[in-house]
């Protein structure tokens, strides 16, 4: 993948050379450890004498193309096939210099003394009583995160390059990931207390992200560096029923994340107001999608947003995106070559360390960080767009009137019909049918 510090794709180098290969980049290295090959679609070679069909191209718009969720989804598939790739240290390599895994630790142990996050063994007498934050089995299970944090990652030097792999790959076969690992039960489960419980509403859950985000900020204030400061904050579109506008027409599709990462600049002084003409897919720094249990679903509808941010942004260097599930997160980051993908388990103790890092990382990157082009700037001009609206479920059906009434004029049925917004509607325009 490309990075802040270079604008070259690497991802073709994955495919040549096998498995587990080694990243060059200019802070640091790192290492592949497998390819994704799940829901990948059977697709035909490619030669220059059977090219592949235009239908299947996702990116490039084609005359009479549908371009509604399906068409599109099941073209991203064929373009991610033998693309997608599993990166262990993804979160490392993207935030690790601006939040190292030892600060996210520390900031994890303050959330354990405050009760945000709470310990349970299940080997224990009371097994669904929380431990005590100052015990010496929690200090054993921070310490246990910490080593596996540490296993999967970046390789920050070349003599450390053997070891850091062997580490990570004994790290998964503990965790029953290997192909030759046997599953091995954690004692501990993890657990933050606010998060929200199904059903996941974007809103309680982009201000569970931002209340973790300050509290960690608050919390490794003292130890970051002086330069950084609060860049992006989550947020929640406060319009329901209308697809989130691209640049230009979006063709039918209804694109509309869950929650997305906006730059500062797009809220009020006191976080409370976004800014609508900042609710576009052109000033996006990332998007998300939350689902209760339906990950899948939820990493196909990201990569649909990627692509929607690419469209409208084509001087993006990467584009990232997160995908929330009541026990999972994945960090997703793609390119015009193919995508990484990091997959965490919320209950375990590197997943609430990846956690906080990706969170206060996002609020702490710069826009190079998040694949934004230094030498391109955003001015702000108002103007309609179309956008998708959601369909309303249908009237509950009135029981048959009783013999002798007069039958319902014309006029009256269609005056009682649902109406639907007009074509043109401004992005948060709620005041409209």
């Amino acid at each position: 993948m490309a990075t802040a510090a270079t604008t070259t794709s690497v991802i073709p180098g994955i495919a040549a050379h096998g498995k587990i290969v080694k990243i060059t980049c200019k802070r640091n290295m790192r290492v592949i450890i497998r390819r994704d090959y799940g829901n990948t679609p059977d697709v035909p070679v490619r030669t220059e004498n059977h090219p592949s069909p235009p239908k299947q191209s996702a990116s490039n718009r084609q005359p009479a193309q549908p371009h509604t969720r399906q068409p599109v989804e099941n073209a991203i598939q064929h373009e991610l096939a033998q693309a997608r790739f599993i990166a262990g240290d993804l979160a490392d390599h993207m935030f690790g210099h601006l939040v190292p895994t030892d600060i996210a630790k520390d900031i994890l142990k303050q959330f354990i003394a405050d009760g945000i996050v709470e310990i349970y063994e299940s080997s224990s007498k009371t097994p669904n009583k929380p431990l005590d934050p100052k015990s010496k089995r929690v200090r054993k299970a921070l310490a246990a995160a910490f080593k596996d944090a540490r296993a999967h990652g970046c390789i920050r030097s070349d003599s450390d390059a053997v070891m850091a792999e062997t580490q990570s790959v004994q790290a998964d076969k503990k965790q029953g990931k290997g192909k030759k690992s046997k599953k091995q039960d954690n004692p501990y489960s993890w657990r933050w207390r606010d998060f929200p419980r199904e059903p996941i509403g974007e809103d309680k859950l982009v201000t569970f992200l931002n209340d973790i985000t300050d509290r960690a900020l608050e919390v490794a204030k003292p130890r970051l560096d002086s330069n950084c400061k609060v860049r992006n904050r989550f947020a929640a579109p406060e319009d329901k029923y209308h697809g989130v506008p691209l640049s230009y027409e979006p063709d039918g599709e209804d694109m509309r994340p869950d929650f997305l990462v906006l730059p500062v600049k797009a809220f009020s002084p006191d976080f409370k107001t976004v800014y609508s003409e900042y609710v576009n897919f052109t000033a996006l720094r990332a998007v998300g999608e939350s689902k209760n249990k339906d990950f899948a679903s939820g990493l196909d509808q990201v990569h649909r947003y990627a692509r929607g941010i690419r469209r409208a942004q084509p001087w993006v260097h990467f584009v990232v995106a997160l995908t929330v599930t009541r026990s999972r997160l994945a960090l997703v980051r793609g390119d015009g070559s193919g995508t990484e993908r990091l997959e965490l388990a919320l209950s375990d103790g590197r997943g609430c360390i990846e956690l906080i890092r990706i969170l206060l990382g996002i609020a702490l990157a710069e826009g190079e960080d998040l694949g934004q082009s230094s030498e391109v700037k955003l001015d702000a001009k108002e103007r309609s767009c179309k956008v998708s609206k959601a369909k309303a479920p249908p009237p509950p059906k009135e029981p048959p009137r009783a013999e002798g009434h007069y039958r319902e004029s014309k006029a009256t049925t269609s005056s009682s019909q649902l109406h639907f917004a007009p074509a043109s509607l401004s992005t948060h325009d709620t005041s409209q049918p």
